[in-house]
Parts: C-alpha cells; structure tokens; sequence
C-alpha cells in the first residue's frame, strides 16, 4: 500500500489560549487529533510523532502522549512498534464491513429494546436533532457528530449504557465515518438519509419497533453498500506490508 510519506504533511494550527482555559490540553489535544485522522486529514499509514504534534500544537509532550494513548484505545490510530510507533490506519473494504455488520446488530438492537419507552421529549429529541442536520452542510466537520448525535438518540430510551458505550466507540472509527461520509457524498443521497431519519422519528412515535427494526436496517444497510462500492472501486495501493483498520 502507499506510504503516507507520498502525501502532503498535516500541519495541526496551535491551540488557542481561550481554548487552552476552557479544558484540559490532553482532552483538546486527543479532540484535535480525532478529528484530524477520522476527516481524512491524515493519509493511511502516517506516523504520529510526539515532537512534532506537540510543536505544532504549541503544548508540551506529556499531553500528546495522553491523547494518543487514548486514540490507540478508541481504535483511532494504532501503535506499530515496528513502524514508528503511532500509525494512522488504512480502511479496507474488510474494515468497513466489520463495522457495518457489528453496527447493525447493535443499532437494530437498540431500536428494538426502546421502541416501548420513547417519551414525548424523547421525540422532541429526535426531531430537534433533524432539523439541525437538515439545516447543516453535510460537507462541514460536525455533521458527522450531529449524525452520530441522531443515531444514539435513537437507541437511548432502550437503557442499555453498555450497548450506548459500545456504539460511541464503533462510531469513532475510521470506518464508520468513511461509510457515513460515503453515502453523503451527493445532494440525492443526503436527501434520501433524511427522508429515512424522518421515517425512523415517526416509528419512534408509534412505538412500533417491528417498523423501527426493519427501516434503520436498511438505511445501514443503504450507506453501508454504497461506501463498499466506493472503496472496492479505488486504485490498489503497493506496499510491502499491511495495516488493516
């Protein structure tokens, strides 16, 4: 596969002092960096040195080292001893259904256990996140959180913490956003995500999880099938070895 050296450099702006006052540097360090490689800022296989994040960041190593400790346990980068220590991770077309396998187990899960307990506010929730994604630029850096923000107001009401936990994690990596930001890569298919989280809203109301089951596994299904196409269909990388995401 292609070496991440054949990119152009990230260069991460310094933290603000405003921003340096209002949370602790390793919280806004691990943010900076999550987002930089789950946007694509980073190309697969780049090394995350520790001098060079914290020069350009303007803070010192110690809260670098948190944060990347931090993003290898979310799944976000990994540590390859062998090749320099932190790595960002290509997605792969077996990566990506991982994800959407597990994913869809979880969510229709999660769906089923809340259709009973959806409340009035837990439905004024819901669509009070869609109108905000419906009024965002999908090609802006909180749609994805605002998606994310959708998608576990759904299977909140379920009750489950763990299966709540479990998605946040799921949702971090990679190739969860390389699926989500796959299928809303066009006016015609953030339309038709829209239209199936309005449908999703309405079986909520209803309480019928029968409804609920079947139209949140075909909209993880729809992304799912269009990003495999999109990434099966990319150029073969050469390498001499392999990171899988």
């Amino acid at each position: 596969m292609m070496e991440a050296d054949e990119f152009e450099e990230v260069v991460l702006a310094p933290l603000l002092p405003e921003e340096l006052a209002s949370q602790p540097t390793s919280e806004l360090v691990y943010r900076r960096l999550r987002d930089a490689v789950q946007t694509g800022g980073y190309a697969p296989f780049t090394r995350l040195t520790q001098e060079q994040i914290a020069e350009q960041l303007s803070v010192s190593r110690t809260p670098v080292r948190d944060a990347l400790t931090r993003l290898a346990n979310d799944g976000t980068v990994m540590w390859t001893p062998g090749r320099g220590g932190y790595v960002v991770p290509d997605v792969t077309p077996d990566g990506v259904r991982e994800v959407h396998h597990v994913r869809r187990a979880l969510e229709c899960l999660g769906v089923q256990e809340a259709a009973p307990n959806y409340s009035p506010r837990d439905i004024h929730l819901l669509r009070s996140l869609y109108r905000e994604e419906a009024s965002a630029d999908p090609a802006h850096a909180d749609y994805f959180a605002m998606n994310c923000d959708f998608h576990l107001a759904l299977i909140q009401p379920a009750n489950n913490q763990l299966l709540v936990r479990l998605l946040d994690q799921l949702w971090r990596l990679p190739a969860a956003r390389t699926i989500a930001n796959r299928y809303i890569d066009s006016a015609e298919r953030t339309r038709r995500s829209f239209a199936e989280h309005a449908r999703l809203i309405d079986a909520a109301e209803q309480h019928d999880g029968a409804s609920l089951v079947r139209l949140l596994g075909e909209h993880i299904d729809g992304s799912y099938t269009y990003a495999a196409a999109a990434i099966t269909s990319q150029p073969a990388r050469a390498s001499s070895g392999s990171i899988t995401g």
